[in-house]
């Protein structure tokens, strides 16, 4: 369980490598000699709305960060010019920046040979525009919303979110067994295991719930992976 924690926070953190609109482009480009690609049509992250660009470059970690360094020097025009680097989150190196009420993000590592990978964002900073993480998703009360993230693509509706309680595993399963069947859901299938989880699948027309619930340092993890095909 450990390692799906740093699996769905890392989801989280590599979704700051983010764009929202083809405007807001120009306002992060991208890193010479690089190819770009986009995971998403949309994406929410914890509340906020999102759309993802990946990149590759034949430039060095270092030659991306100094790129963008030079892009965002300070010359003292209006007080969000400049930049911010962290390297708290291993191998990553982040670059961010505030223009326009929108935060700019970079997330670059170093990848094979002298080339890099990494993310790019543009994340609104309207409070109008953010909803609550966890909103709209069943859980017990005293829960802890960890991680929530939607995507959207062509036809098809994704959600995963991370939730932890105090409650046991059994408590949790009778609460979303009778939510899910109070509202018209199958259960399709019920697969208990060794090592104190439980995992639990619903559907409903063109809805799936995949529930993993696991016990970790005496608190119940509640990762929920939900699909919704065709019309939304």
């Amino acid at each position: 369980m450990t390692a799906l924690l740093t699996r769905s926070c890392l989801v989280v953190l590599l979704c700051l490598g983010l764009i929202t609109t083809v405007g807001a482009r120009t306002l992060l480009p991208a890193p010479p000699k690089a190819k770009i690609g986009i995971l998403g049509k949309k994406m929410t992250v914890n509340g906020m709305p999102m759309q993802i660009r990946q990149f590759s470059s034949k430039q060095s970690e270092r030659e991306v960060i100094e790129f963008y360094k030079s892009l965002w020097h300070d010359d003292g025009e209006n007080e969000f010019m400049g930049y911010h680097i962290s390297k708290d989150l291993e191998p990553w190196t982040i670059i961010t920046r505030i223009e326009e009420n929108k935060l700019l993000t970079v997330q670059v590592k170093k990848d094979k040979g002298r080339q890099s990978s990494g993310y790019l964002s543009v994340s609104p900073l309207d409070p109008k525009l953010i909803s609550k993480p966890g909103e709209d998703f069943p859980f017990m009360k005293g829960s802890q919303v960890l991680s929530d993230v939607i995507s959207e693509d062509y036809g098809k509706k994704g959600r995963n979110i991370l939730i932890k309680n105090s409650k046991s595993i059994e408590s949790n399963t009778v609460f979303y067994r009778q939510y899910y069947r109070r509202l018209g859901w199958q259960e399709v299938t019920e697969i208990p295991d060794m090592e104190k989880a439980q995992v639990m699948q619903f559907k409903r027309l063109n809805k799936h719930v995949t529930l993993v619930l696991k016990e970790e340092a005496g608190a119940t993890i509640i990762n929920s992976q939900s699909v919704t095909e065709g019309f939304f």
